[in-house]
């Protein structure tokens, strides 16, 4: 028998079909770590408790930490603070039924008020009996009863009340009775624990003390007797009961139970695992979790968990291979949360979290027997087949597991080894009971004989050659035996049942009906026997066997019921014959009847979009593998469940068709990282729902506290936790709110929606990275904040946070101030009215007596008038004649008063015009003397100084010059045009070149231009005939061309000034020898010149003044410009005088061109 049994080792040895043995990873811990980096305001964490708002509060060594599973809130002694906590390190924390936190320190006893964010501290007064016996805080226990216990380094120390009767503090005195320090066996307290009797158990440096509640009687347990080698057993480090009533204390030298009827203690010293782990014998904390397991946090050697049906322990500790691993081996103390998330800090490490529940997935990796045919946990592919699992590896070749025994064969298919790696089995089809189809990545596709393990390739021929079919990932066959092969790289192939050569069907630009796309990922046969395939890049194309042409299924963006994207990476048809297609976008449901598209993506359905498999389960629920683990998809209520690598998911990569169904419901998932198995109704998704709540409210970016005065008074007169409804005023026109679930195992998986009523009619879904809703010039008025979200699962939870938000009106626009602002006004036109009132009887009264005066002259005349009747018909005809004589020289006189009215009329225009525009020039005048006088002063005290170098002299000598020559040209200027207006100014002609004139000018401006106007351009062109001579004026000439380019400077900002001039003679055969001169209706010729600009230009009605003395016209009020309004008035008068034409050409803001004409004659 051994020799037969040798010899079947020795042949699977020989034949590479290793066996493996497969370990279902059921007790490995996940950990999340958390420490400064994330936020904890130090890394030795003392005490962990958790809240009414299931808020998890950290005291450590430097700051207590509010923990919401995303971020923390620090509190830190504030010397300057009263409200302050008493001290930064806090040692032990604890939380009455009324939500006060109470907090162990070394500075105190302190209560946190939630409502009111404030902090009380209560010390040792030595003339206080009922003050605590010291101020270093080491623990503290609130019993049954709602008794305070604290425990100091002086001594023990207990309410005098319960705190149900203390609601109001600090206005209600806290008092405490100190237990005698004789009964003790140690003064320093280092824990408490209440036991189911209701009677208190003291933990101290030198042995355990029992106080009867009642009686206050103390009972002395030394767990080591009196043995000094082993009194650090005697350091009592964390007491806990179990559910069966047994004691267990933790100590610096071991972990005990204490027989409370015979008070003897036993130990766990000798036990197997504490002999080999020795540093385990350091206890920390114990912790009896919601199952009533034990866990013991050590001293250096990690996380033990206790098996009392086994007597024996598991251990977690660190792994420097594994971020989720506790962080280091010293477990300092257990905190178990509402979520049944166990808490775990760690010395001088932060601390961790993991979920203690049942594990929801197995998660199975291999062992092989020889490790080097084992490479690798990567599963490519996934094919159960008569109670055997298949699986194909990366680079590993083909696995066979036996569900049953969990066995595992390796067949390592060495035959198909390059370069000494073995091959990636990336698709499995069952042919038969003995033949295996593999789909290969780079190897090509195979027959495997499951019996005689003999393998053989497939090829396809192409142009005469043989070729492999490459990056198989799907295999398939059809009603007719057909055979079909999905390739990521070469399109479609079909083996025809009987025969041994290859279809394929590619993608073909110029053929619509053919293949979308040759990378096929995926392939399905309907009733029809048509061939439904996935192609990355390509969407869905359904190939027709009869007709041979495919027709397609693609992404459209303006169609919402189209593909969701044309990148597929699987097909699956469930059991009512629904098509579920997944895609890197999301999943999408196509309804054959009504030949659409629906789509599910985004965080309102899926956590990861990326969907690589889906199977389905008993109860009609999709499963779904995807980039961050798997989900499971209610077909029914369209919701979505997420587990992920916490919940024992082998990792967040899956690959394209790597799972399957077994018959018995079971579904499997393959990865990088191993193999899931489990079956989906042994889920539940029943977890522990913690509100929604408002962690933080800001005003214009700044976060609001409680009771203080922003300049419009409180705003919050309690915690925005606690804040039902908010009044705010209309100025407060930004407002953010910040809020989370208190999620501490999967808060990434969390899905949040917020919306404001009154304001919105949609809900806004966000992220966990997006826990922020943020509002602004919101309109007077009532809104309501409603805040909903999901549990760790992805499930939306019933419950509604509901924040009530009042934004009151300005007051103008209040109902008060309108019903006042309506009286004020009736009541002023009531008073208008009646002074209108008075007005008019007065006004009566006065003209009835006038009336009656009238009546009464009127009645004397008449008798007058009767009795000069007779006299009135004589003088009648004599008053009609006179009255003739009048009224012709009346009309007369009335001619000659109009027509000299209308003289005086145009006098006084003329003379008012006059009148302002003198002011105007001698306001002007004013300023351009006193610009260059005060240039002449200043440089001139300044040359005098005798600090200055001899070249900055040189320079204050040439401004001062230039600005005499200012002064000369404005006084010249005005004595010129002064002999024009008198006809005082004489001609002195002489024969001059003019195009030498021009260009004195010409630089001399320019040089002007370079200092004050860079930004202009001064341009200066003539034509051949540029040495002309004239006869006539050549001061007139200058005055003409300088006052015309100077004023175009001045207007002109940005752009040119051009001044051309051209002769346009008669006599082709003129010599430059000879002279011409300015002459009315000249005979030989004309000189034209033209100066132009780009400046502000001139509006169409202010022309006709453009050449008046004095006038400036200045279209932007804002903009001075120099000048005394004489130039263009003098180049008008002289050109008069030289018998030439000028004209004007602008557009206001375009420029303004001006074009002097001078007919030209012989000189005689």
């Amino acid at each position: 028998m051994y020799y037969r049994l040798l010899f079947v080792l020795v042949m699977l040895r020989f034949f590479a079909v290793p066996h493996i043995s497969i370990m279902a990873q059921d007790n490995a811990l996940f950990f999340e770590r958390y420490s400064r980096i994330e936020g904890l305001s130090q890394n030795s964490v003392y005490a962990i408790a958790q809240d009414q708002f299931d808020f998890v509060w950290l005291g450590t060594g430097k700051g207590l930490n509010r923990f919401d599973g995303y971020q923390f809130i620090s509190y830190y002694h504030d010397f300057e603070d009263k409200e302050s906590i008493s001290s930064s390190r806090v040692v032990d924390i604890k939380v009455d039924k009324w939500n006060r936190i109470w907090l162990a320190t070394d500075g105190g006893l302190n209560y946190f008020n939630h409502e009111k964010e404030v902090f009380f501290a209560y010390k040792r007064n030595e003339n206080d009996s009922t003050s605590l016996s010291g101020d270093r805080i080491k623990c503290i226990l609130i019993d049954k009863t709602a008794y305070l216990w604290v425990g100091t380094r002086s001594g023990l120390n207990v309410s005098t009340l319960p705190l149900d009767s203390l609601k109001n503090l600090p206005t209600d005195k806290l008092r405490f009775k100190q237990i005698s320090s004789g009964l003790l066996s140690n003064n320093l307290i280092t824990n408490l624990f209440e036991d189911k009797n209701g009677d208190i158990w003291a933990g101290t440096i030198d042995g355990l003390n029992k106080i009867e509640r009642n009686t206050f009687r103390v009972e002395q347990y030394f767990p080591s007797g009196k043995n000094q080698e082993l009194k650090p057993a005697n350091h009592i480090t964390s007491i806990i009961q179990d559910n069966n009533s047994k004691l267990w204390v933790g100590t610096q030298n071991g972990l005990y139970v204490l027989n409370t009827a015979n008070n003897s203690f036993s130990n766990f010293r000798n036990h197997p695992f504490f002999e080999k782990n020795t540093s385990a014998n350091n206890v920390y904390s114990l912790l009896i979790d919601h199952l009533g397991k034990l866990w013991i946090g050590t001293n250096g050697g990690g996380l033990l968990q206790y098996h009392p049906e086994t007597n024996d322990f598991t251990v977690n500790n660190n792994d420097d291979g594994s971020i989720h691993s506790l962080s280091n081996n010293a477990a300092f103390t257990l905190f178990e949360d509402r979520s049944n998330n166990l808490f775990v800090s760690m010395f001088n490490k932060g601390f961790c979290i993991t979920n203690i529940k049942a594990r929801k997935f197995n998660l199975y990796l291999h062992e092989a027997y020889d490790k080097d045919n084992l490479k690798t946990n990567d599963i490519r592919s996934i094919l159960y087949d008569q109670g055997n699992l298949w699986l194909g590896m990366q680079k590993n070749g083909l696995f066979k597991l036996n569900t049953n025994s969990k066995e595992c064969t390796h067949f390592e298919l060495q035959q198909l080894k390059r370069n000494g790696i073995l091959p990636t089995v990336k698709c499995l089809y069952s042919e038969d009971s003995n033949n295996l189809w593999l789909g290969t990545l780079t190897q090509g596709l195979y027959l495997f004989n499951k019996n005689n393990k003999r393998i053989k390739e497939y090829k396809y021929k192409e142009d005469g050659l043989e070729k492999k079919i490459s990056y198989v990932f799907d295999i398939e066959k059809d009603k007719r035996g057909n055979l079909w092969v999905a390739s990521w790289k070469d399109g479609l192939f079909k083996l025809p049942s009987g025969s041994k050569e290859f279809v394929r069907y590619t993608n073909s630009k110029s053929n619509k009906k053919s293949l979308s796309n040759n990378n096929v990922t995926s392939i399905y046969i309907d009733d029809d026997d048509h061939v439904w395939v996935t192609t990355w890049g390509g969407g869905i194309s359904i190939l027709d066997q009869d007709s041979g042409k495919f027709w397609h299924y693609r992404m459209n963006r303006k169609k919402r019921n189209s593909l969701l994207s044309d990148f597929c990476t699987t097909l699956y048809v469930d059991k009512n014959g629904v098509f579920w297609i997944g895609t890197t976008e999301g999943l999408c449901r196509f309804d054959k009847d009504l030949d659409k598209f629906t789509q599910f993506s985004g965080n309102q359905f899926i956590f990861s979009e990326f969907i690589f498999s889906i199977e389905e389960d008993n109860l009609s629920n999709l499963w779904l593998s995807t980039e961050l683990g798997i989900s499971r998809f209610s077909k029914q209520s369209l919701s979505i469940i997420n587990y992920n690598i916490a919940d024992g998911i082998q990792g967040n990569n899956h690959y394209i068709g790597s799972s399957c169904r077994f018959p018995d419901g079971r579904l499997a998932f393959g990865g990088r990282n191993g193999l899931n198995i489990f079956h989906p109704d042994s889920l539940s998704s029943q977890l522990y729902n913690s509100p929604v709540i408002i962690t933080n409210f800001q005003l214009k970016y700044k976060t609001i506290k409680v009771n203080k005065d922003y300049g419009e008074g409180i705003i919050l007169n309690k915690s925005i936790l606690a804040t039902d409804t908010l009044h705010l005023s209309h100025k407060n026109n930004v407002l953010s709110f910040e809020f989370a679930v208190c999620s501490y195992h999967k808060p990434r998986n969390v899905q949040y929606a917020f919306m404001l009523a009154g304001f919105e009619k949609e809900w806004n879904y966000v992220s966990p990275g997006k826990r922020v809703a943020t509002y602004t010039n919101l309109n007077p008025g009532n809104y309501i904040l409603m805040l909903k979200a999901t549990n760790e699962a992805g499930e939306w939870k019933p419950q509604i946070k509901k924040l009530f938000i009042v934004i009151k009106s300005p007051f103008w626009k209040t109902t008060w101030f309108n019903v006042l602002a309506f009286l004020v006004l009736i009541m002023i036109v009531i008073f208008i009215t009646r002074i209108r009132t008075v007005i008019l009887v007065r006004k009566k009264a006065a003209l009835e007596k006038q009336v009656k005066e009238r009546t009464h002259i009127i009645q004397e005349k008449n008798k007058l008038l009767i009795s000069q009747k007779e006299e009135s018909v004589i003088q009648a005809e004599e008053l009609r004649s006179i009255s003739e004589q009048l009224q012709y020289l009346n009309n007369q006189l009335e001619n000659q008063v109009k027509e000299r009215t209308k003289d005086l009329n145009s006098a006084l225009v003329k003379a008012e015009d006059a009148q302002k525009l003198i002011s105007s020039f001698l306001s002007n005048m004013s300023h351009e003397l006193r610009t260059p006088m005060n240039a002449i002063s200043g440089f001139s005290q300044l040359i005098g100084n005798v600090d200055i170098t001899d070249e900055e002299k040189q320079k204050y000598a040439e401004i001062i010059n230039t600005n005499i020559g200012t002064l000369l040209t404005l006084v010249e200027n005005v004595m010129d045009v002064a002999k024009l207006h008198t006809n005082q100014y004489k001609f002195k002609s002489t024969v001059f070149n003019f195009s030498d004139l021009c260009n004195e000018i010409y630089l001399g401006l320019n040089e002007k231009r370079s200092l004050i106007k860079e930004t202009v351009k001064f341009v200066y062109t003539h034509d051949k005939n540029s040495n002309m001579l004239l006869y006539s004026d050549r001061k007139a000439f200058g005055l003409i061309i300088y006052n015309l380019l100077d004023n175009a400077l001045k207007y002109t900002e940005t752009g040119k000034v051009e001044i051309n001039f051209e002769y346009k003679l008669k006599d082709p055969d003129y010599s430059d020898n000879e002279v011409l001169m300015p002459e009315l209706n000249g005979k030989n010729g004309e000189l034209k010149i033209v100066v132009s600009d780009t400046g502000i230009g001139i509006k169409k009605e202010d022309q006709k003044f453009i050449f008046d003395r004095f006038k400036k016209l200045e279209h932007n009020k804002k903009k001075l410009f120099r000048g005394t309004g004489l130039g263009l008035a003098l180049v008008k008068n002289l050109i008069e005088k030289l018998s030439a034409d000028i004209d004007l050409e602008s557009q206001e803001n375009v420029g303004t061109k001006v074009s002097i004409s001078i007919p030209l004659s012989y000189k005689k």
